[in-house]
């Protein structure tokens, strides 16, 4: 007989799925997100040249849809560098701050509150080099993540199934098997979650292009990851950012993710 364990949350405040407590030890995780965000960079890049062309040809509905994309593109870029270093945003802030007073430092000169703008910029530097501290230790955290580490149970036959929980209120959560060198991924009650405006067509075909099939009832999407182990992890980890970050975006599950398993029984 076995039990459902857990649910181990798999985050504080928010839900980092591969970042800061959860997978920041695992420089294979690191270097995806990397080029996720180099990719998208790439595109930023590439959506600001169309712009400045479409704006010098007067072209001003061509630039406002490319506007819109580059738009969505920095959505992305800000979520995946959050994901990247759970203080972006605070240093983002701090930044912007220091880019403030340096401007005004610049144009007033000797004015009357240079001494305020000065003393501002030395606490902005101070609080931006603090928050460099806290990245540069979460960095160098050792502990292996628990989505990592139910990955590896699983396919080594520790652990017969388990659930990447999104949502429990709902039942919103990604069902993971193992057996005979082939990892199964369900993600059921669709019809529920359509009715209840928890899940949309647009997303149903984004995970279709993911690999994912629908059953004959329409009712859940499965994913079949076949090869060897290694293979395996990796087809999921690249699965799990598209649906994460491009298809839900994980800022939705704030506090409400987490992880559940089910040990396999012991043999007698």
């Amino acid at each position: 007989m076995t039990n459902w364990k857990g649910p181990y949350l798999l985050a504080g405040e928010e839900f980092y799925l591969y970042s800061g407590r959860c997978e920041k030890a695992h420089s294979s995780m690191d270097e995806q997100v990397q080029l996720v965000i180099s990719l998208y960079e790439e595109e930023k890049a590439r959506l600001q040249s169309l712009i400045s062309t479409c704006l010098e040809e007067e072209e001003y509905q061509m630039a406002h849809y490319h506007l819109n994309a580059l738009y969505k593109t920095n959505s992305q870029i800000r979520i995946l560098r959050n994901l990247d270093d759970r203080y972006y945003d605070d240093k983002e802030i701090v930044l912007r701050r220091m880019e403030g007073s340096k401007k005004w430092l610049a144009r007033e000169g000797n004015g009357s509150f240079r001494e305020y703008y000065e003393q501002q910029l030395q606490r902005s530097m101070k609080e931006l080099e603090e928050l460099n501290q806290l990245s540069m230790q979460e960095t160098r955290a050792t502990e292996e993540g628990l989505l990592e580490e139910s990955l590896h149970k699983l396919v080594e036959g520790k652990i017969s199934h388990f659930r990447l929980v999104f949502k429990q209120s709902v039942n919103l959560y990604i069902a993971f098997t193992y057996a005979g060198k082939t990892l199964r991924l369900t993600f059921p009650h669709l019809k529920a979650h359509k009715k209840n405006d928890l899940l949309t067509d647009w997303q149903i075909n984004s995970m279709r292009t993911l690999g994912f099939s629908l059953n004959e009832r329409e009712t859940k999407l499965v994913l079949i990851i076949e090869g060897k182990k290694e293979d395996i992890l990796s087809n999921l980890k690249r699965v799990l950012l598209k649906i994460v970050f491009e298809i839900f975006q994980f800022r939705e599950f704030n506090r409400q993710c987490f992880l559940q398993y089910k040990e396999k029984a012991d043999r007698i």
